[in-house]
């Protein structure tokens, strides 16, 4: 199956259609951006991915390898390095701990939720399995609505890994949807430090910062993302709402100069929207 849109290529990862991601990193959908959202998808996290990298994201790569483990393949594509690295993921989900990981998958989709939750509690306690079964436990909790048990679940894993990428936007995540973004920006302000200020934290970063009413604090953010040809047309978008939010109309018709909608049209919207 191939698609441009994530949410199609998840769900049919957890309907059981699909049991490989196969992530090509592009300017338009960044490989980073896409397993970002596979850390809020259970199974999608404990599925085997590749990633066809791109050669302008090389920081963003040395990062997402903490990302559901997956298999790098640089641009530009090789057949033969493709298939190896295929033929290697394969090898590496069928034997040892990620092939139990793997059968858990399986009683998932099975939907034998019992004989999951003992096994992946199981896996829980392999260092090298941590990353990745942390992340899938802390989903479903969340789901039930069990807020204490995750914000532990992932406190203690991240001591254990401190330097976790995949764990970190986990706790980012966590925190987020427990309404409170003032924690999750100090998470994410100390990961910029650590990590060398990745893009991929910056929609993050955005979240939290609209979630407080703090759109100048977007802009900038936005205004990189845009400059860098990183996911460069939903940048722009947003960026454009902000700017006109925050009263820049210079720098609002210049964001929207080669694009359809004037400032007038721009702003009947806006009151229709706000009506």
């Amino acid at each position: 199956m191939k698609t441009p849109r994530i949410l199609d290529a998840f769900r049919a990862i957890s309907s059981g259609k699909c049991s490989v991601l196969i992530i090509h990193d592009t300017p338009d959908l960044p490989a980073s951006f896409v397993l970002r959202a596979q850390i809020v998808e259970p199974i999608a996290i404990i599925t085997p991915t590749i990633v066809v990298t791109h050669p302008d994201h090389r920081l963003e790569t040395a990062l997402i390898k903490d990302i559901g483990a997956p298999e790098i393949v640089e641009a530009p594509l090789n057949p033969a390095a493709f298939i190896g690295s295929f033929e290697w993921l394969i090898r590496r989900w069928s034997q040892g701990s990620l092939r139990k990981l793997y059968q858990a998958r399986r009683l998932f989709l099975e939907k034998q939720y019992l004989l999951f939750s003992k096994l992946i509690g199981n896996l829980k306690e392999d260092p090298d399995l941590q990353p990745l079964v942390t992340p899938c436990m802390a989903q479903i909790l969340m789901k039930q609505s069990d807020f204490k048990t995750v914000e532990k679940l992932l406190l203690t894993s991240l001591k254990e890994h401190p330097r976790n990428i995949g764990i970190i936007v986990n706790l980012v995540e966590f925190y987020m949807r427990a309404a409170m973004p003032e924690t999750a920006l100090k998470i994410i302000a100390a990961t910029r430090k650590n990590h060398g200020n990745p893009r991929m934290l910056f929609a993050d970063q955005i979240q939290a910062h609209l979630m407080l009413n703090q759109i100048t604090d977007c802009i900038p953010l936005l205004e990189a993302l845009v400059r860098e040809d990183y996911c460069r047309k939903q940048a722009s978008s947003f960026l454009a709402r902000c700017l006109y939010a925050e009263g820049h109309k210079d720098r609002f018709q210049k964001a929207v100069m080669h694009q359809v909608p004037l400032i007038e049209e721009f702003q009947n919207k806006w009151k229709q929207a706000a009506s």
